[in-house]
């Protein structure tokens, strides 16, 4: 027996995987809403840490490498 290995079916990008999972329209609407808040929220907290962290290295006036080590 062969393991099938092709993608049957790919969500296109700006669609909705809900709806492609089944949900109702409205639900699947509200999912993807609400993924994509939750999404932006972790994307502004790590753009938020990187920041600091260049201040940081910067501050201490280190290397990539160095503060890698630290």
């Amino acid at each position: 027996m062969s393991i099938e290995t092709k993608s049957m079916h790919m969500t296109p990008v700006g669609g909705n995987v809900f709806a492609d999972l089944g949900f109702e329209p409205e639900e699947a609407e509200a999912l993807k809403a609400e993924s994509q808040r939750i999404i932006s929220e972790k994307l502004a907290i790590k753009n938020s840490l990187m920041i600091e962290l260049a201040g940081w290295i910067e501050a201490k006036k280190l290397k990539q490498a160095e503060a890698a080590e630290i």
